[in-house]
């Protein structure tokens, strides 16, 4: 319950963020848009927008959307001090653009010294790639 309200805090807070370091990253099958909304002493929220260029059926695309829904939790992670961290925290978006699954994305144990951000998505149910986005 805890977790659930603070995901709500910050994502009402993070939206009218403009000027926050960004990424995206292309290639034929996706693009992944990646904004660091919100850097506090202990904590990180970053929201990220992942558009799928595959066209599929209508079967397939619902298969797609229950998997990007639901078993997306070990997919991200950010490289800090040398190692993997995970989200402690993922809450899907609707956003109603067909094709194009967002969420916000939050993360424990940041001391505040990082001058940039390294986020990785490894994407398992469209293109099977890990896409590097360096936020600066």
């Amino acid at each position: 319950m805890r977790k659930i309200l603070a995901i709500i805090t910050i994502s009402i807070s993070i939206a009218g963020c403009a000027n926050s370091p960004h990424s995206t990253v292309e290639d034929d099958v996706l693009t992944i848009q990646t904004h660091l909304k919100k850097k506090e002493q202990g904590s990180l929220a970053f929201a990220v927008r992942i558009f799928s260029h595959r066209k599929n059926d209508e079967k397939r695309e619902k298969q797609l959307n229950e998997q990007m829904g639901y078993g997306i939790d070990s997919c991200f992670y950010r490289i800090y001090k040398g190692r993997r961290e995970f989200p402690t925290g993922i809450l899907p978006v609707a956003n109603g653009i067909k094709n194009c699954y967002e969420y916000i994305l939050l993360f424990d144990d940041f001391d505040g010294n990082v001058n940039q951000e390294q986020l990785v998505y490894r994407d398992r149910y469209i293109s099977g790639k890990a896409y590097n986005m360096i936020l600066k």
